[in-house]
């Protein structure tokens, strides 16, 4: 405005700088003018009035700032280890990192979620670029942000993408299995290893043996399961410690409870012993038999026995359990060779080889029979003994030892023993029978044992016999009678040469050195009167 001379014309200029000279004329009827601006920023207004009178004004500035595109998109960086794609952290933090702009950044808009393509609203929610998010569960997330510029423009959206597994995987051993004892070389390994989120890392795959532990390589992968033939050791007998440790593609990693694996492939017989029968080669009138039995060696422990008795001697139990325990009784066996068959089985399933016991079982008494033969014995329905030597002959039903046999005439208060010879079944003996043995009846007394120890007295056949000295004078028999202590010396009495019957005794006198040996016959009657 000037109110003296009036406005004669405007100088001007469009510039980033505010102190630019105003060159450029302008009418002074005009009070407005368009400008274009060729690039974001400050630009400054610059305008002086010239008056008709040639004054010049002072130069007036006016600011105008100016950005009319959108800010770019937003980087996102995150605290997660550079190069890995899972990570195994519920908190994570983030920082964006904006563009400068002309206008600068004044905010952020973000949104966490599992959509891929989630776009957050237009309103500042953050103005620091730095987030933080916790306890985060497993899964994939997605981060979108946009910022704002000073102009008031939103930008694109900017999606970042991250991973988060922080639970373990899952590992089992399904073979061999634990505290199971096996009866072969363990020498394959197999389980399960699953990760639902971010996968198994099959190159992160550990054994610990013991107190050994390596890395191995699944030989075969068939969806979740491992198998190992090649690199973890092999158990041929014995026990070991096992556990499998694997991670996921997270790094969590997850470690088996120590499996006991156990190998026996062996077993010792059964030690068969007998209370009742001792020893397998004795014979035993005991047929109640008692029998136990254990096993010197196994090293898994006995899980139970098989048993079989019968008379053959190389019979084999089938590989049944019959029981568990370590002695049985059987009662009431008839008499025989009987063969106890015994083999153990151990908790690794291990059969052993047979053990075989023999019982030798004789309950039953021996019997003996006894037959009379010599030259006073007529045998008829009743065996009668006369005056001279009588030869015995026992036989027993089985072999005996120490027999003993007497004769025992009626009425007298002792028996007479005889002096048996033999072996076995057979015993052969002799007795003299003398006018003074006294005629009468008479019966056999026997005992023996057999070879189990069984003491017999039964005399089946032969037991009874009769005592007749007498000689008669109706026999038509021609009768010998022998010398008792010089048998060779005998009386013949022929038939029919006697008028009453008699007894006849032959002693023989002792002879003077030098002279001829001289005998004495006596005659008695039947009630021992001598005849003259």
């Amino acid at each position: 405005m000037d109110k003296i001379s009036g406005i004669k014309e405007y100088k001007w200029s469009w510039s980033m700088s505010k102190n630019s000279i105003p060159t450029e004329e302008i009418l002074a009827s005009l009070n407005s003018i368009e400008l274009i601006v060729l690039e974001p920023g400050i630009w400054y207004f610059n305008l002086l009035a010239i008056d008709n009178a040639g004054n010049q004004s002072k130069v007036s500035h006016y600011k105008v700032q100016i950005d009319p595109y959108a800010p770019p998109t937003p980087k996102i960086i995150s605290d997660i280890e550079i190069g890995k794609e899972w990570s195994n952290r519920r908190d994570i933090r983030l920082m964006i990192d904006s563009i400068d702009v002309p206008s600068g950044i004044i905010g952020y808009s973000y949104l966490l979620d599992h959509n891929p393509l989630s776009l957050p609203s237009e309103t500042v929610v953050d103005k620091t670029g730095k987030i933080e998010f916790h306890n985060l569960s497993d899964g994939i997330w997605y981060f979108h942000c946009r910022t704002k510029n000073g102009s008031g423009i939103w930008g694109p959206t900017s999606h970042f993408e991250f991973k988060i597994d922080a639970t373990p995987p899952e590992i089992s051993i399904t073979y061999p299995e634990s505290n199971r004892w096996y009866n072969s070389p363990i020498s394959q390994y197999s389980g399960i290893a699953d990760d639902s989120v971010s996968g198994i890392d099959w190159n992160r795959l550990y054994y610990r043996y013991n107190d050994v532990q390596s890395s191995f390589h699944s030989d075969t992968i068939q969806g979740n399961r491992w198998i190992d033939k090649d690199e973890i050791p092999h158990l041929k007998e014995g026990s070991s410690v096992i556990q499998i440790i694997v991670y996921d593609k997270a790094g969590n990693y997850a470690v088996t409870n120590p499996s006991v694996i156990m190998v026996d492939s062996s077993i010792s017989s059964p030690i068969v012993t007998s209370v009742t029968h001792p020893n397998q080669d004795k014979w035993y009138n005991n047929n109640d038999l008692s029998i136990s039995w254990g096993v010197k060696e196994s090293l898994s422990g006995i899980d139970g026995f098989s048993w079989l008795l019968d008379n053959s001697e190389n019979t084999v139990p089938k590989e049944i359990k019959m029981t568990g325990e370590n002695s049985i009784n059987i009662t009431n066996l008839q008499d025989g060779i009987f063969y106890f068959h015994i083999r153990a089985v151990d908790k690794a399933g291990n059969w052993s080889e047979t053990s075989h016991y023999k019982i030798m079982i004789d309950k039953t008494p021996p019997i003996a029979s006894i037959s009379l033969t010599g030259i006073a014995v007529t045998n008829g329905n009743t065996t009668v003994v006369g005056q001279g030597t009588v030869e015995v002959l026992l036989k027993t039903s089985e072999p005996v030892y120490n027999p003993s046999l007497k004769y025992k005439p009626t009425g007298s208060i002792m028996a007479i023993s005889i002096e048996l010879k033999g072996f076995g079944t057979e015993w052969k003996g002799i007795f003299d029978v003398t006018l003074h043995t006294g005629d009468s009846d008479a019966k056999f007394i026997f005992s023996a044992y057999d070879k189990a120890n069984n003491l017999s007295d039964n005399i089946s056949q032969g037991e009874f016999f009769v005592i007749d000295t007498l000689i008669r004078s109706d026999s038509n028999e021609v009768k010998e009678i022998s010398c008792l202590y010089e048998p060779k010396t005998k009386v013949i009495i022929p038939s029919s040469a006697l008028n009453q019957d008699i007894k006849v005794e032959i002693l023989k006198m002792k002879p003077d050195f030098g002279t001829v040996a001289t005998y004495e016959i006596i005659a008695y009657d039947s009630r021992m009167k001598p005849i003259k």
